[in-house]
């Protein structure tokens, strides 16, 4: 059963808590009472309970409580006994009557003093003319009731009633009617049957559902008892007495030094609010044109209802603004003024408002800008938040009943209250888009919100605007106290109630406070010593002028929460300018979520900011509400941006077979979801069929966000290269749905030829790789087992050369670049593989590093220019000792990828000057530091990983070991969409004793003789190398589960591996391992896919204690993978210790990881990441990189010496012919013997 909360509110007459109050609860035995009066039951039934509320000396009362779903909040005041008291909604209001006094309403000037006459007449005593149109007259109690009675016949009287409410402060009184409210399709019949019985009759059934105005001739506090009767009417939701209340202002008049700037412009940021708005103009629409957004839409209006804006009434009736600012014209011709209307005189004009106050406010919202004073270069005055928006002046009357208000409400938005009242306006054509009211009600008088109000303001939000909903702004007032009790139209759930706060972006002084103070704008603080708001004020009665030798029609002096709340007003006016879609509560929400948490680190009680929904983030503060309004980032976050990227898809160049995502792109900002479907195609209409599918669905979406950061929605398209010249076009429509608009796509593709690659091998002949590599290997032997690697695993039309090296490079004997071929018998295989077998070293040989590249170079310049990849592979295991030096190389002399590999550690080939070359040739460098048993085949998977990573090969897994014999390994690795061809390889000495099949995910089992209906899948042994080189999909196994793994299976043949033994035994070590452990053997699998990982390893330096970053980047069909892929690097350090390190994403795709390179060697990083595809397909990527550093790893680059340079000239001279060699043996000097002796003794150093 759901279970519901209920607060509880008790208060006093004044409006205080209660805090000696007792509670209880039908049912509940957990009232807990969290504040001075205010208590709370948790886990209530939904169903009609018993509140009783009781205080000592205070009169206890009784009611039955609705429980809805949900928050329930109950509002009790309590009173000494035998209180008169009135209902508002379901609370209970008790007051003490003025019983000696009338209050009087009155329509017009005329009749107010014809009605002064008459009291005087009568020798009545007027008490006060409290406003305008208000008097309040002291009477006998005894005859009150028949004198009232008197007045109301009396002309221009509209209410007459006795006094609930007096104070300095304002007046309430009874106005001899009743509002009610009936139950549903009551009708007026049934209405008036309740009336009769009552004496009493319908004057109208209000414009609100539901209810209806009746009318007594009760003129004493019996009217109450009528209401009573009424409530008990089944037919009757609620019976109110209609109250005539004053209202007041919320001015402040600050005494502080008088300022001449508009500080609250800049401090809300409205210029970059104006800047985005005319950055979202439709094009063609320029600043100043009828479209303009710039200062807001000329096509929505503010109402300002207060003491009016001043206006003059011709002779022909024609009525206009007396103040500059308000006249003319907004951008779209029409102008200004939308309209004037005076509620206490009842005519269309202003032409004699209360005050200054309406003028004041109306400046604040909406005063024109940039608009000419009568001084040529001068332009008048000031700006409003909103300076292009109309303004519709309101003057309020002076004393009004709720049905008055709730007329005068409707009709500001354009609603037909269908008042009786007489010259009532007509409808207006077009109604205020946002109201503001800077001017409270009497806080006795409507407080509680009676029903008629609440429905009204229901009304106004649910139907104004179209249906999107009227906004309402009103001020939390200037007492610096609770504010609910004392606005409680502020106070609404439907309405914006606005506090003050000062320019340092703290509380104003006087601002009132409170649980359900929506926000907060800049205003005035005296108290403080802070400035006031500079606004508009009635012709001649302020005291700046707005142009040179202009009256003083401007005041620096306003202030209080009456110029926040305007503020706040013509600020939603221009979110509603840069989206007239939006809906009051989406307003609401943007103003939330985008105000600035003001003086966040406020420690009172009150003012201390608190989380409100549960999420930890404290985002409410009573005294500020959700905060202090952003202009520009609310105008931002009200944009609705939705723009197609891409209304032309190109599909440009796809090799043969290669398959290709890209995206219907969208760019949407906006704080709304939207979601985008492709409701008609992909429709091929030129080329092969179906050349175009959806790859992950037929739907993207965009989430709404308060940062006003765009998302780009992508729904994605394939297309697979089909032959070289093919040609292809398509359409699509996608459709937003929440929008309904639809949006037309065309495709276009292409498909060529697969770019090739040509990779030479430079290959280390000098007399050091015939050390021992610590395997039991040379480093020779090491060389020639793993470079073959290169020439059994390239693609056909790989390009594939060779170069030893060692003091110079042996061009003569070198392998041109030629195409691999196909696999084992190709013609470029074979020849690269004659060449590493054939590859031995000179014991006399030099390390000449530069000559290497030199040569791979000059073979990479002779090799067809149809390679559209080449590069070259460096492997070395010395120093530098010899000319040409790679710190020799002319610039520009490497145009191609250059990659090397260090077979051994940092302290001995020290290679700084590679890791330069190799990182400025888009490269890299791997070492193998200090070879052991356990990196058989660690070279192997170097050769491995660069040719794959220049063919388009991406390493899926990498794992190695040891078979025993009659055991079975199955090793897992997954397979999906984004790859369309695999290399399943097995490396090992004895590839023939292993029986080696592949599993996949539903158990059919691929051996070598299930592919031999294969066109493009086949089995391969080479050498030391086995693999299963498939073609996707498979025809003989069908499509697979690309979230299940495949499986390698690995089973040594135990006859075969006794032959093998039998041949080990003349090796003794490799003959005990073999017995001890069975066969090694490493399994790497390779695909060609368009999920990719990109591995760069940055050094800070080469030195002990350089920063190593390892920056991972992966795509899937060339964009960002999916967000949350996990990525780790597993770092060997010198000493052989490893350690795990988990990358960090940054932005999307992008993955970072640092280290401390703080001793001297070689640290191993293996690259390890994982994730899903777009399709929710698993994934698997591997990496090796090298990170070095040694004593002296930042030491100049080394160069050739100052002996090896006279021998490079002497052998110049010699070559050149430059010297007489037989005039110096005549002279006694042999030239060749002291070549001989000079330049021949480093000879004999290995290199």
């Amino acid at each position: 059963m759901n279970r519901s909360i209920l607060h509880i509110q008790v208060l006093d007459l004044q409006r205080s808590p209660i805090a000696r109050a007792n509670v209880k609860v039908g049912g509940a035995s957990n009232v807990q009472q969290t504040s001075p009066g205010n208590f709370v039951v948790y886990g209530l039934a939904n169903k009609t309970i018993e509140v009783v509320v009781e205080a000592e000396g205070l009169e206890t009362e009784q009611r039955q409580v609705s429980i809805r779903p949900g928050q329930n909040i109950e509002l009790f005041i309590l009173a000494e006994k035998g209180l008169p008291a009135y209902r508002k909604g379901n609370v209970r209001v008790p007051f003490r009557p003025s019983i000696e006094k009338l209050g009087i309403t009155v329509r017009g000037k005329k009749e107010t003093q014809a009605l002064e006459r008459w009291l005087l007449e009568q020798q009545i005593s007027i008490e006060k003319e409290r406003e305008p149109g208000l008097i309040v007259i002291q009477g006998e109690a005894a005859k009150n009731s028949e004198l009232a009675y008197k007045l109301r016949s009396l002309a221009g009287v509209k209410a007459v009633g006795p006094v609930v409410h007096y104070s300095s402060e304002g007046v309430a009184f009874l106005s001899g009617n009743i509002i009610l409210r009936t139950v549903p399709e009551t009708n007026r019949d049934q209405v008036e049957a309740v009336a009769r019985e009552l004496g009493l009759t319908v004057r109208r059934k209000l414009a609100l559902k539901d209810f209806w105005l009746l009318a007594s001739e009760k003129t004493d506090l019996s009217l109450l008892e009528e209401c009573d009767r009424l409530f008990a009417s089944p037919l009757v939701v609620t019976a109110e007495p209609e109250l005539a209340f004053t209202v007041e202002t919320d001015d402040i008049t600050p005494t502080d030094e008088l300022v001449d700037e508009q500080w609250h412009i800049p401090h809300i940021r409205l210029p970059e609010a104006w800047q985005r708005l005319r950055d979202a103009n439709p094009i063609g629409v320029t600043p100043g044109s009828a479209g303009d957004l710039t200062y807001g839409s000329a096509n929505l209006a503010i109402a300002v209802i207060d003491e009016g804006v001043e206006s003059q009434t011709d002779g022909s009736g024609n009525v206009t603004p007396t103040h500059p600012e308000f006249q003319g014209n907004v951008s779209n011709g029409q102008p200004k003024m939308l309209g004037f209307f005076d509620f206490g005189g009842m005519v269309a004009n202003n032409d004699t408002p209360l005050g200054s106050h309406g003028t004041q406010c109306a400046g604040v919202a909406t005063a024109r800008a940039e608009n000419s004073s009568t001084v040529a270069g001068e332009e008048e005055g000031v700006a409003g938040a909103a300076p292009n928006c109309r303004l519709l002046a309101v003057q309020v009357p002076s004393a009004g009943t709720e049905t008055e208000f709730s007329d005068i409400y409707l009709w500001m938005a354009g609603l037909d209250p269908e008042s009786d009242t007489p010259n009532f306006p007509p409808v207006l054509a077009q109604g205020a888009d946002v109201i503001t009211n800077s001017a409270g009600g009497y806080n006795p008088a409507i407080w509680p919100v009676s029903d008629l109000m609440d429905a009204t303001f229901e009304r106004l939000t649910d139907e104004g605007r179209g249906g999107r909903g009227t906004l309402l702004f009103f001020s939390a007032g200037n007492a610096n106290s609770e504010f609910a009790t004392q606005r409680p139209w502020a106070n609404h759930p439907r309405t914006f109630g606005i506090a003050a706060s000062n320019e340092n972006d703290t509380k104003a002084g006087y601002s009132n406070f409170g649980d359900g103070i929506d926000l907060c704008a800049p205003s005035s603080d005296s108290a403080a010593g802070l400035r006031s708001i500079v606004t508009t004020d009635r012709p001649g009665q302020g005291d700046l002028a707005g142009h040179t030798g202009g009256g003083n029609d401007y005041t620096d002096g306003f202030g209080g929460t009456s110029s926040a709340t305007p503020l706040t007003a013509g600020v939603a006016a221009l979110l509603l300018s840069m989206d007239p879609t939006l809906t009051w509560s989406e307003v609401r929400d943007i103003f939330y979520n985008t105000a600035i948490k003001i003086d966040f680190s406020n420690t009172d009680s009150n003012g201390q900011w608190r989380d409100t929904n549960g999420d930890g983030i404290a985002d409410y503060s009573n005294w500020y509400g959700f905060g202090r309004i952003d202009t520009a980032k609310a105008v931002c976050v009200a944009r609705t941006l939705i723009q197609l990227d891409t209304p032309t898809v190109s599909f440009l160049d796809v090799p043969e077979e290669e398959p290709t995502l890209r995206a219907i792109s969208f760019t949407v900002q906006s704080f709304r979801n939207f979601t985008f479907r492709v409701v008609d195609g992909p429709t091929t209409t030129l080329g092969p069929a179906n050349s175009f599918v959806l790859h992950a669905g037929d739907t993207a979406t965009h989430t709404g966000n308060w940062t006003c950061t765009a998302s780009h929605p992508r729904i994605w398209v394939r297309y697979v290269g089909t032959n070289a010249g093919d040609i292809a076009q398509g359409v699509a429509t996608v459709q937003c749905i929440e929008t309904g608009e639809e949006f037309s796509i065309t495709f276009t593709a292409n498909t060529i030829e697969r770019p090739r690659a040509a990779v030479v091998l430079a290959l280390d002949s000098s007399g050091s790789m015939n050390d021992s590599a610590g395997d039991g290997r040379l480093k020779i032997e090491i060389l020639r087992d793993s470079a073959v690697v290169v020439s059994a695993l390239a693609q056909e039309d790989t390009g594939l050369g060779a170069v030893s090296w060692d003091t110079d490079a042996d061009l003569a004997n070198a392998t041109p670049v030629g195409d691999a071929g196909f696999e084992v018998i190709g013609a470029g295989r074979a020849a690269l593989s004659s060449h590493v077998g054939s590859h031995v070293t000179d014991p006399t040989g030099m390390t000449a590093i530069g000559d290497a590249v030199v040569a791979a170079q000059s073979l990479l310049n002779d090799a067809s220019s149809d390679y559209a990849v080449k590069a070259m592979v460096v492997l070395t295991d010395g120093n530098e000792t010899e000319s040409l030096y790679l710190s020799e190389l002319p610039a520009g002399a490497i145009t191609n990828r250059v990659f090397a590999i260090g077979l051994g550690t940092p302290e001995n080939i020290r290679p700084a000057a590679l890791a330069q070359l190799t990182s400025n040739n888009d490269g890299y460098l791997l070492m193998t530091g200090n070879v052991t048993t356990d990196d058989y085949f660690l070279l192997t998977k170097y050769y491995q990983q660069i040719l794959a990573g220049l063919t388009n090969t991406q390493i899926v897994v990498d794992p190695d070991g040891w078979l025993a014999p009659g055991a079975k390994l199955r090793l897992p690795f997954y397979v999906n969409e984004t790859d369309w061809r695999v290399d399943a390889v097995l490396h090992t000495p004895f590839p023939e004793v292993i029986e080696y099949v592949l599993e996949a995910p539903d158990g059919q089992i691929i051996d070598p003789g299930a592919l031999g209906g294969e066109p493009r899948s086949r089995y391969v042994i080479d050498g030391a190398t086995a693999f299963y080189r498939l073609a996707l999909p498979i025809a003989a196994i069908g499509n697979q589960d690309p979230t299940r793994p495949w499986h390698a299976v690995l089973t040594l043949n135990r006859k075969r591996w006794q032959r093998v033994l039998e041949k080990l035994e003349q090796r003794k070590e490799e003959y005990i391992r073999a017995v001890a452990h069975g066969l090694r053997y490493a399994f790497v699998v390779q695909a060609r896919s368009t999920l990719a990982m990109q591995v760069n390893l940055v050094q800070s330096s080469l030195e002990p204690g350089a920063l190593v970053t390892v920056t991972v980047t992966l795509t899937e069909y060339g964009y960002p993978a999916v967000r949350g892929a996990e990525v780790k690097a597993i770092v060997k350090r010198p000493d052989g210790a490893s350690m795990s390190l988990e990358a960090v994403e940054g932005i999307d795709g992008v993955f970072e990881v640092q280290f401390n390179a703080s001793m001297s060697g070689l640290y191993q990083v293996h690259v390890l990441a994982s994730g899903t595809t777009r399709l929710q397909s698993p994934w698997t990527r591997e990496a090796l990189r090298s990170a070095v550093v040694w004593q002296g790893g930042d030491n100049p680059l080394p160069g050739p010496s100052a002996e090896d340079r006279f021998c490079r000239f002497l052998r110049c001279l010699q070559q050149s012919k430059g010297l007489d060699e037989r005039r110096l043996r005549e002279l006694g000097i042999d030239i060749g013997a002291v070549g001989k002796c000079i330049c021949s003794k480093r000879r004999i150093q290995k290199g």
